[in-house]
């Protein structure tokens, strides 16, 4: 989008054929800020993204750690004072986390907010979410306090109720899902799921996995349980895959289980219970006056209005209070009035409005809008990093990357690393300037032409490439079909075996250079076109 702005291939093993190298060594294989475990993980996550169980595990590690070399020169050429990520599963944001983290920086999750606003945390967005810790203690303001949060939470039900796209209303499905449904038996059980995938569920054993889905290890036996107690209550469970996962197979479903396609508004408000890990979808059911039952550290649950199941053993109980305050009506008054309270507190102390309001001194609320997020973040950087208050970060700069972010304009994966902290001056130069921004091609050098010293270490790892492998077939021919006619006609007596020697020499000699010579000449090109694409 911008001179500041990087695009990564998405996948390992795109990384290990595209990035080339920034050492004249090649990709370095061991960081102090990333351990070999991680690395494997990530290769693990990239097989089960793109269902690849072909590509070497060699060529994703080396991937892996061409990322890895990546974001660390980037680190130490840019030297962010911020680090910003949308998980911690998918390789370039893990590794920039890390990273991060290692260098002490102010690192932080950016997420949209269920009110389709910027949510923003330091550890993570589930079990790791700061609003477990500081609702408790909110929830005991005073009186006007929540009564303001109330009525915000109001008007704020009442949009989430008629429209729960949030910011995938452009990828709404608007067809009926009703019609193949008309003939399954009562009570339904909507059941909205995450995008496992992303979420680390769907890989086996992932720790982040674990932690946010602690009940069940992966997402068909958690559907498969539900399926069991919605049969028991002679009901029907309907599933409805998130709109970015293709990880939810109809084939591994129990017999009477629904996989919904279909309008997201419609489905909700068919069901007589919604069922939830940690999809956002349980904030307008909730507001739609649906009972909602919650099987993960879901943040919603931190509200006391759902149903919430912290072992297998409580969904039994959780569905039958749920569908028992369905018959009844849905939400109890307490029920509404402590929900409209917990979203306008969300809304008004802990999520940041996605457009800028006017500023107005009677409500905090009005002030929480991009500038607001990016003021926020600059303070801590510079609390945390001691910036000088003579070289700030660009605010203006900063606050057009944020409005690609809260206005989804950008549809491609990205990273933007800007430096905000500045260099510290030379001890020889006291007045010298600091140096400006550094360009992209700054952050990734193109390799000059390899020197004497230092030109056979890529040269060697190229030839050990399926490439390098043909290159070498084809030296070989080329010094047998030479070597093998002239020893023959020395062997008959026609030529001397003092001719014979030296021209058998000369053609192995010359198949040899041929095969050192073109991954030489390939890494060159390699090299003039990095330079010339700014890479």
């Amino acid at each position: 989008p911008d001179g500041h702005t990087f695009c990564l291939p998405a996948y390992l093993s795109r990384i290990q054929k595209k990035m080339a190298p920034l050492d004249p060594a090649g990709a370095r294989e061991s960081f102090d800020w990333v351990s070999p475990a991680q690395i494997k993980r990530l290769i693990e996550w990239d097989r089960v993204r793109c269902d690849d169980h072909h590509t070497k595990a060699e060529l994703l590690r080396e991937g892996a750690c061409r990322l890895a070399h990546f974001i660390d020169t980037a680190f130490h050429t840019l030297r962010p004072a911020v680090v910003m990520t949308t998980n911690k599963i998918e390789h370039i944001n893990a590794l920039t986390r890390l990273k991060g983290l290692s260098e002490g920086r102010v690192v932080r999750f950016v997420e949209r907010s269920p009110i389709d606003g910027v949510w923003v945390e330091p550890d993570g967005m589930f079990r790791e979410s700061r609003i477990w810790q500081e609702w408790p203690a909110a929830s005991l303001a005073d009186d006007a306090e929540q009564s303001a949060w109330r009525a915000a939470g109001a008007r704020l039900a009442a949009s989430l109720a008629e429209d729960p796209y949030g910011f995938r209303r452009e990828e709404a499905d608007t067809t009926d899902p009703l019609p193949e449904l008309a003939d399954k038996p009562r009570p339904w059980v909507f059941l909205p799921m995450d995008n496992v995938l992303w979420t680390a569920w769907e890989q086996r054993n992932h720790p982040q996995g674990q932690l946010d889905q602690p009940i069940w290890p992966t997402p068909e036996q958690g559907i498969a349980a539900i399926a069991r107690e919605v049969r028991e209550l002679g009901g029907t469970l309907i599933v409805k895959p998130h709109p970015s996962c293709r990880a939810i197979d109809a084939t591994r479903l129990a017999y009477d289980t629904v996989l919904a396609t279909g309008d997201l508004h419609q489905l909700v408000q068919a069901a007589d219970v919604v069922a939830c890990f940690n999809t956002k979808v349980a904030f307008p059911a909730l507001a739609s006056n649906k009972p909602v039952v919650t099987m993960a550290p879901n943040p919603i649950a931190a509200s006391g209005v759902t149903e919430h199941a912290t072992e297998a053993r409580d969904l039994p109980r959780a569905l039958r209070r749920a569908l028992h305050a369905a018959r009844s009506g849905g939400l109890t008054n307490a029920q509404r009035m402590r929900f409209e309270t917990f979203i306008g507190w969300l809304d008004q102390e802990v999520y940041y409005r996605s457009e800028s309001t006017p500023t107005d001194a009677s409500t905090r609320g009005e002030q929480r809008g991009p500038r607001e997020f990016v003021e926020d973040l600059i303070a801590e950087a510079e609390l945390r990093l001691e910036l000088t208050t003579s070289h700030p970060p660009t605010l203006d700069a900063a606050l057009d990357n944020l409005q690609h972010l809260v206005e989804g304009r950008n549809k491609g994966r990205y990273t933007t690393l800007t430096r905000t902290q500045p260099k510290p001056q030379r001890a020889s130069q006291p007045n010298a300037q600091l140096a400006a921004p550094p360009t992209p091609a700054s952050i990734t050098p193109p390799a000059p032409p390899p020197a004497p010293a230092d030109w056979a270490a890529p040269v060697l790892r190229w030839l050990g490439t399926r490439s390098g492998a043909v290159v070498l077939s084809w030296a070989a021919l080329v010094a047998f079909a030479v070597v093998a006619p002239v020893l023959a006609v020395a062997y008959s007596g026609l030529i001397s075996w003092w001719i014979a020697i030296p021209i058998a020499a000369a053609a192995i000699a010359a198949a040899s250079l041929l095969a050192l010579f073109v991954p030489y000449m390939l890494l060159r090109v390699q090299s003039d076109v990095l330079r010339e694409s700014g890479r």
